[in-house]
């Protein structure tokens, strides 16, 4: 099959001569973000979308996918609707210290490395290293979310990126396992949506690791009501993000599991999730009919919601729900 070639190229270490050229790539967008924060916010709010464009394709070439992502981050928030200074200097700040750091990576601590060359995109380590050098965590994994996109380079081919979460039911951890192929059709899927393995997963090293992939064993697993993380409530979410981000400073998103949680319509169409108990308020991000979906989903009643949260606010991913309580307030 056409893209194993492909996906074994991906996998090759990256070399000095390699790693020097990204590290000029990174400089190049540091000088240009620096260039534009001096010219104000604004000048970035109304800065062509061409040019956006242009300095992300800039940093395809330096084989920087990460950074070029991050950066058609930032350019989306730019264009999507009134100046917002705070969330758009955050934005900036964040990605400017994390191209400054991809820079200088050699002196940045070991332990913090490996999360720096993954959110630049820098693929630094083989697969089957991962595996032989990283202990196995063993446990029975449960798919919470799997999300396939295309990045059409072509008329019949293109990038496909997978992105599946998985959640171990003893050891409590999350796991994050991408899958990266260039081919006319998606990759065969190994992990199946909303599945239950049993098997090991091997986690890239750094601190705070999520990005994992799996080992040779396995397997497929049987069963008829999975075990689902319990979830927390939006204090102890703030709490573990605290944590999270003190041991890793280049967290881009946190998984939680949020529970019990009531979605609520505020305002015409914006949806958010308000815990029942202490009246903790979690702002939602993404499309509009994903966040109708829990609404619908809930019905007034209460929800498990698993999601991504960036700091500001949660991408809802999956959801479930739960059985009522004596202290989850009566629909309306």
């Amino acid at each position: 099959m056409p893209y194993l070639w492909w996906r074994a190229a991906l996998e090759q270490p990256q070399a000095p001569a390699l790693l020097a050229r990204q590290q000029q790539g990174a400089e190049a967008l540091a000088a240009w973000l620096q260039r534009l924060l001096e010219h104000g916010l604004p000048c970035a709010h109304y800065l062509f979308t061409s040019l956006w464009q242009s300095r992300i394709r800039r940093l395809e070439e330096y084989d920087l996918p990460g950074l070029a992502a991050a950066l058609g981050q930032v350019e989306a928030r730019c264009h999507a609707g009134a100046l917002d200074p705070d969330a758009l200097l955050a934005a900036l700040g964040e990605l400017y210290s994390l191209t400054h750091a991809f820079v200088h990576l050699p002196q940045l601590p070991a332990a913090e490395q490996p999360a720096v060359r993954l959110r630049a995109g820098v693929n630094q380590l083989d697969r089957g290293w991962v595996r032989g050098m990283q202990p196995g965590v063993a446990d029975t994994w449960l798919v919470l979310n799997q999300r396939t996109e295309q990045d059409a380079r072509g008329r019949w081919w293109g990038w496909y990126h997978r992105a599946t979460w998985l959640w171990g039911a003893t050891t409590g951890r999350y796991a994050l396992v991408v899958e990266t192929d260039i081919n006319v059709l998606p990759p065969p899927k190994r992990i199946l949506p909303w599945g239950q393995y049993q098997g090991i997963l091997h986690f890239y090293p750094g601190a705070g690791p999520l990005r994992a992939i799996p080992g040779k064993a396995w397997e497929w697993q049987e069963t008829e009501e999975p075990q689902r993380p319990l979830g927390g409530s939006p204090w102890q979410l703030a709490y573990t993000y605290a944590a999270a981000v003190e041991e890793q400073p280049w967290l881009s998103v946190w998984p939680v599991t949020l529970s019990p949680m009531l979605p609520v319509l505020t305002g015409l169409t914006d949806v958010q999730l308000v815990h029942p108990l202490d009246q903790g308020l979690v702002p939602l991000r993404g499309e509009l009919p994903a966040q109708w979906q829990l609404l619908a989903t809930g019905g007034g009643g209460p929800l498990a919601v698993f999601g991504e949260w960036d700091g500001r606010a949660l991408l809802p991913l999956a959801q479930w729900i739960l059985p009522a309580s004596p202290t989850t307030p009566p629909a309306l």
